[in-house]
């Protein structure tokens, strides 16, 4: 999905994938520091596909906003990772 976001100046678009289903959301260290927003301390340890193990100190509250139907918005506290996907993608 194509969302707005608000940072610490104005709103910038971003693509997000969005997951009703998810236990957690998640937003990479390089984007939350683009964002320029306050983050929170956390001590999150997450489980993964095939039971990877990941932990995670840090979230990051956000404002989005669908770009195609303003009014609908929500706030998300995102989990702060170094990396969402694998570079070796087949």
């Amino acid at each position: 999905a194509l969302v707005e976001v608000k940072d610490s100046k104005a709103i910038i678009e971003n693509v997000v994938l969005l997951d009703s289903a998810s236990h957690s959301n998640f937003i990479t260290k390089q984007r939350c520091e683009r964002l320029k927003l306050p983050t929170e301390q956390t001590n999150i340890h997450v489980t993964g596909i095939n039971n990877t193990d990941s932990h995670t100190s840090f979230s990051i509250p956000l404002h989005i906003r669908d770009t195609i139907t303003h009014p609908h918005q929500f706030q998300a506290s995102c989990l702060i990772v170094n990396s969402i996907i694998s570079n070796q993608l087949p």
